[in-house]
């Protein structure tokens, strides 16, 4: 793997949900192939498109398949095959996002949910006065001495308020917050806000949940701030970890948290 340089690296909230599993999957993390697809381009032209459209227009180029050569036809046809390589080839890579004009993940499925959020009876927490979209923290971690960087899609001084945008395809959101670790990210967030001197406190913190399967869903939860110990914990035994394995060589450590570690014989066992 490649070093890092800890000392001028700015650690991001993450990042910090692969240290979470251990320093190793920290250095991995900034040494894996970068991932790319439709969903990553999906979340980020639905946020777009919720907070700011004239980004959305600049941003995200809409593939409509109807425009194709012989539209009657799939790609096996030589010259649709044609028309859509030659499409990727001219937008792909320039910083934009693309999406399907129609079907899942799709533009016309984006102005469904946009229907949906004006429905929703807390939708004003989106468009609030003195929202900053997409702020950027920067702080030195108290308890390792490193470098953090975070960003959130919304974040509000006056109010003490935090939003987050998530799209999900799991039918349970809660299960999706464990999957993906929101939890760890939510409490990253707000140390940063604080830490950062962004705000005295942080109050409220909400993730706005899209659901990205049908018939679709829009919902708000609310991070319960201040009552988050285990989170807290956690947060801060890693933070301690990499302190320490930091400080030495990283690259030799081969174990996950400890040179030698328990095992618990679980209950399940027979």
């Amino acid at each position: 793997m490649e070093k890092i340089d800890f000392t001028t690296k700015e650690i991001s909230s993450s990042a910090l949900k692969s240290a979470k599993k251990s320093t190793r999957d920290l250095l991995w993390y900034y040494n894996k192939p970068k991932t790319s697809g439709s969903h990553f381009d999906f979340g980020s032209a639905i946020e777009l498109y919720l907070l700011d459209k004239a980004e959305f227009a600049e941003k995200v180029i809409i593939f409509d398949e109807s425009k194709r050569p012989f539209p009657d036809k799939n790609y096996q046809t030589k010259a649709n095959k044609e028309w859509r390589d030659k499409f990727y080839a001219d937008n792909s890579g320039k910083d934009k996002y693309i999406i399907s004009k129609s079907g899942s993940e799709s533009f016309d499925v984006i102005k469904q949910i946009a229907e949906l959020v004006d429905m929703h009876p807390a939708a004003d927490l989106l468009y609030a006065d003195g929202n900053d979209y997409q702020e950027e923290f920067r702080w030195i971690c108290p308890i390792s001495g490193l470098k953090r960087y975070c960003r959130t899609d919304l974040s509000n001084p006056a109010t003490k308020t935090i939003i987050d945008i998530k799209t999900y395809s799991d039918e349970n959101f809660e299960r999706a917050c464990v999957k993906q670790d929101h939890f760890l990210q939510a409490f990253d967030q707000i140390q940063g806000a604080v830490q950062s001197g962004y705000m005295e406190n942080v109050e409220y913190y909400y993730w706005f949940a899209i659901s990205k399967s049908e018939p679709y869903f829009v919902d708000f939860y609310s991070y319960p701030v201040g009552e988050d110990l285990k989170v807290e914990e956690i947060h801060n035994s890693t933070m301690h970890r990499l302190k320490v394995d930091l400080a030495g060589d990283p690259y030799s450590i081969p174990f996950h948290r400890t040179e030698i570690d328990r095992i618990k014989i679980p209950n399940y066992y027979k």
